[in-house]
């Protein structure tokens, strides 16, 4: 590129890239789209994508600078642009190798990757569309100076979406995971603290309604006939002893749900810092199971207070920790001390 340039060329320009941005939101809205893009070919293509999103942060900062109203250099912003879009193109031709080699990156990470570039995108049409906007006022005939600068609100958009994208690159496939287990963690607490105070006080929650998500059945309670005194001690008797059943088995299932959560804990310590994508998506499906079932359990017996059900998903749970603590024992050969801390637990959980 040499010489100076026009307004026309500049709004041609504007115009291309925003299609171009336009174009690359739909392909990462289908995956297998992204075969119609060259990918690159680079050797580390996270750390490659980390130098680009700083590239991008800094053109922003720049467009943000160039492009104040009313526009005194045309050129210098024709240039700006150019360079930005050129960066675009590197970063979705850097996005579909990643794509390509999901085995090594695990589709978990490359997902979450994926949904802040989409977002990327997003914000920078929104600029784009802006700058086009200034750009098709450079006589005048606007007044900017009352109005909110829709042109910087956009450039902050970009900024956190490129420091969100930089600490996802730095974070690594292996810490991603551990935020998922700890995001399973915490909703296995939130569980268990409900269930523990349902076993403390099941008389306070509402056997159809627990969580007190419903008062549509208080007005038809209200006009039941009360029952005899007959009626009362036959089902006083009976709740005793069923309550005591109940809640003696929900006390096992809290001990357990204790030790899920203790499991899980263990992993952000016993996962390896070099595994492969497909083993990082095992033990993502495999973690996020631990959190559904117990989510399940707890809703079996605080709502219907079914044992057999819970006692079902209980076995399915030690299914479940099995195979995981076999891949975790496997991921950490000739590691005796987790081994041994593994089978230990393995053998408590069975009884």
């Amino acid at each position: 590129m040499s010489g100076f340039k026009t307004e026309e060329e500049l709004r041609s320009l504007l115009s291309s890239f925003k299609e171009g941005l336009e174009h690359w939101k739909l392909l990462f809205s289908d995956p297998e789209q992204t075969t119609q893009v060259k990918s690159s070919a680079v050797k580390e293509p996270i750390i490659e994508l980390v130098k680009l999103n700083k590239l991008i942060h800094a053109h922003t900062t720049k467009l943000g600078i160039v492009f104040k109203p009313p526009i005194k250099e045309i050129t210098a912003a024709y240039k700006t642009v150019k360079e930005n879009s050129e960066t675009f193109v590197l970063l979705i031709s850097l996005l579909c190798q990643l794509n390509n080699e999901e085995r090594k990156y695990s589709k978990i990470y490359l997902n979450e990757i994926i949904s802040i570039v989409k977002q990327l995108l997003i914000s920078e049409e929104e600029l784009i569309i802006e700058l086009e906007s200034i750009s098709s006022n450079l006589k005048g005939g606007k007044d900017y100076e009352n109005e909110v600068d829709e042109r910087l609100v956009s450039v902050g958009k970009i900024w956190e979406r490129c420091d969100q994208l930089v600490k996802i690159c730095e974070l690594g496939k292996v810490n991603y995971l551990k935020l998922k287990i700890k995001d399973s963690i915490s909703i296995i607490s939130d569980a268990l603290e409900e269930f523990d105070e349902w076993i403390e006080n099941p008389n306070e929650f509402d056997g159809d309604d627990p969580f007190g998500l419903d008062d549509t059945n208080s007005d038809a309670e209200d006009n039941q006939e009360p029952p005899s005194s007959e009626e009362n001690e036959v089902d006083k008797e009976h709740d005793e002893e069923y309550w005591k059943e109940t809640l003696d088995f929900a006390k096992k299932y809290s001990q357990k749900i204790k030790m899920i959560k203790l499991l899980l804990s263990s992993f952000l310590k016993s996962i390896p810092a070099v595994i492969n994508g497909l083993e990082v998506d095992l033990l993502n499906s495999k973690q996020q199971k631990f959190s559904e079932l117990v989510d399940d359990l707890v809703c079996y017996m605080m709502v219907d207070n079914d044992v057999n059900q819970s006692e079902k998903l209980l076995n399915i749970l030690k299914k479940e920790c099995d195979a995981v603590i076999k891949l975790v024992i496997d991921l950490n050969k000739n590691d005796e001390k987790k081994e041994k801390w593994l089978l230990t637990w393995q053998n408590k959980f069975r009884e």
